[in-house]
């Protein structure tokens, strides 16, 4: 059975992260944006019936819940708590490279910025873009609770997608964004702009 090991808060005060003692997800990120979205996962599902929870995202051994403004943790908590460690199935445990710390510093450093961008097959300037995220942007994001998807590439603008505490976090549009195309300028090509959606 799955423990809740604490709770801890985002930059996002509409968004909690719960910490388990097990793997939620085996690799990547799950989102669940609606409650129609989560129909196929029981426990997100079961998350959905609790008043205020507006969207519900995992990603490694941390379970993010959002509410709406009108929700109170101090009510929710509990309630989230109980469905997480009845519904989660646990996983395999985290291997020690899950559980080492994101350094900015050093992400990216691999990725090498191709000759020409825009001579590449879409599909090959979405899987360069995709390694730059995972290297630069998604570990940091996972930090506080958030994801990012990459929705696709109309032609110079890469468009994006916040996942869990970052959907709703005013810090997304502005700062983070600056980020994540500044990542993309240096990693793939100056002319391309990065817009949320």
């Amino acid at each position: 059975m799955a423990k809740v090991l604490k709770t801890s808060e985002t930059p996002n005060p509409l968004a909690i992260r719960f910490h388990m003692d097990c793997k939620v997800v085996a690799s990547g990120s799950k989102s669940y944006p609606d409650v129609e979205s989560a129909q196929e996962d029981p426990t997100a599902a079961r998350l959905f019936e609790i008043p205020h929870v507006t969207s519900v995202f995992y990603v490694g051994v941390t379970v993010t819940v959002n509410k709406d403004e009108d929700g109170d943790w101090d009510e929710m908590i509990t309630p989230i708590a109980d469905v997480l460690e009845e519904k989660i199935v646990a996983l395999p445990e985290p291997s020690s490279d899950d559980e080492v710390g994101f350094d900015p510093h050093a992400a990216g450093a691999g990725i090498k910025r191709p000759d020409d961008f825009f001579k590449l097959s879409l599909e090959d300037q979405i899987a360069h873009l995709n390694r730059i995220l995972d290297e630069m942007v998604r570990p940091g994001l996972a930090g506080d609770g958030g994801g990012l998807e990459l929705m696709g590439i109309d032609g110079t603008t890469v468009q994006v997608h916040y996942e869990g505490a970052c959907g709703t976090c005013p810090s997304s549009t502005s700062g983070t964004l600056m980020f994540i195309e500044g990542a993309v300028q240096k990693k793939a090509h100056p002319e391309l702009t990065v817009l949320a959606v």
